[in-house]
């Protein structure tokens, strides 16, 4: 009976082993799961592959922004003195972030821009009020939100505002493409503004 002892004994070690292994690639499929997006019915291999693919996806360089200002088509009792923004949003409209504010008294009547990100003062990001339109506005966007995170390589909205009077005046917005991972935009010239580009540069 002490002779066989021995070997039950390293048969249930095998069996425990083996026990052990089994439940290391359970709980190993399980974290592939657990990081993935849980809307997508692929499998959990390639939930696993898409999740480390992501951050490849972000934006990687930045994207420079000039924009040429002119008065109103019809021009408010301020001109030519205006107030401007230039920001970001998402695809879907949502506010990304701020590149230029120029308006401190008449900043309340940046309408929009303030309606997208649902403050006027929730970017802090301002200068004095333009005497002109002399100047083309430039700024650049380094692909984040106002977070600091990286954002995804997607189509994103260049949206600009401009007044000259106590009240609302001219808007447009201009799409540009980083989702092929290069950019592209399309020139605007409309009411108030012309000449309106963005190039995405990788470093």
């Amino acid at each position: 009976m002490s002779a066989r002892y021995p070997l039950r004994m390293t048969r249930e070690k095998h069996y425990s082993l083996s026990a052990f292994l089994l439940l290391l690639t359970a709980l190993s499929v399980t974290g592939c799961v657990q990081i993935s997006d849980p809307g997508s019915p692929a499998s959990t291999a390639t939930h696993s592959v898409n999740f480390a693919a992501s951050a490849a996806d972000d934006i990687d360089g930045s994207v420079a922004v000039s924009v040429a200002t002119k008065i109103l088509d019809s021009p408010g009792n301020h001109s030519p003195k205006n107030v401007v923004a230039i920001w970001i949003e998402d695809s879907d409209g949502a506010f990304v972030k701020t590149l230029v504010v120029r308006a401190y008294a008449r900043i309340k009547y940046l309408y929009s821009w303030i309606d997208s990100q649902g403050s006027s003062t929730l970017d802090g990001i301002t200068g004095a009020t333009r005497s002109n339109h002399d100047t083309n506005l430039t700024a650049t966007w380094d692909g984040t939100n106002i977070a600091g995170k990286s954002m995804k390589m997607d189509i994103y909205r260049l949206r600009g505002e401009l007044t000259d009077h106590n009240g609302s005046g001219a808007t447009f917005s201009v799409d540009i493409d980083l989702s092929g991972g290069a950019a592209s935009s399309t020139p605007y010239t409309g009411n108030g503004f012309q000449s309106v580009t963005a190039t995405y540069t990788v470093p």
